[in-house]
């Protein structure tokens, strides 16, 4: 099973209980966001924004009108049901100025650049979509020790802190803060592999997909234990 296909979602959200396929979930958001004003006025994307459900809580928590991005139609066909209200595309980053008209003063992105092939491009895409002084937050892993990703989980191995600091450097955007999420992440990936014993979960999918899954995450897991993986939280400004 993928991870960041419809049918890994749909797993991830049933882990979850909620529309969410980021680590930390609600917690995540509300760190991501913890520097951002609420204003109903804003508008906001979220990029890779699978099932809707990160997109709504940010739309109901106040912090303006969110449009969602994501590659895969079947989520955002999901997004579209589930969450009418909405606004929803099927693009990648990469490609995000091609197909959406509004521009932003928010974009975040939720563990979603490791898994982007050109990241340079989908930052220099994104830009064409952020108005004067907007923000852009990136919550992701990034790699102490690129050469010993685990492969078993993430699609791509994450940028290093220096090649995050270039990219932003280059495409536009000036690093406000940066904000390290090591233990952060530890803690709600510990939590996370808690919830594959939820009775409802083995009522719903065979044993063995679900270690398979589970034995993922726990090398995600080890991975972020070992320094192998670290968490970030990078803000920055349009310029």
């Amino acid at each position: 099973m993928k991870m960041n296909d419809y049918k890994g979602k749909k797993f991830l959200a049933a882990v979850r209980e909620s529309d969410y396929a980021h680590a930390g979930e609600e917690d995540a958001i509300e760190i991501t966001l913890s520097g951002i004003p609420k204003n109903q006025n804003y508008n906001i994307l979220d990029v890779g924004c699978g099932r809707g459900g990160t997109a709504n809580y940010v739309k109901e928590q106040g912090w303006g009108n969110v449009v969602g991005i994501d590659i895969d139609e079947e989520s955002i066909e999901y997004a579209k049901q589930k969450y009418p209200a909405g606004k929803f595309y099927t693009c990648g980053a990469e490609t995000a100025s091609e197909v959406v008209s509004e521009k932003f003063d928010v974009i975040y992105l939720l563990n979603v650049l490791y898994a982007i092939e050109d990241r340079a491009e989908a930052l220099q895409s994104l830009r064409r979509l952020a108005k004067p002084n907007s923000f852009i937050c990136l919550f992701d892993y990034f790699s102490y020790q690129p050469e010993k990703f685990p492969k078993e989980i993430l699609s791509r191995s994450p940028s290093t802190m220096n090649e995050l600091n270039k990219l932003f450097d280059s495409d536009g955007w000036e690093i406000e803060t940066q904000s390290n999420l090591d233990e952060e992440y530890v803690s709600w990936y510990t939590e996370f592999l808690a919830r594959f014993t939820r009775p409802e979960l083995h009522k719903t999918y065979d044993e063995n997909e679900i270690t398979a899954v589970r034995s993922k995450y726990q090398a995600l897991l080890d991975s972020l234990e070992y320094k192998v993986l670290g968490g970030i939280l990078i803000v920055s400004r349009a310029v």
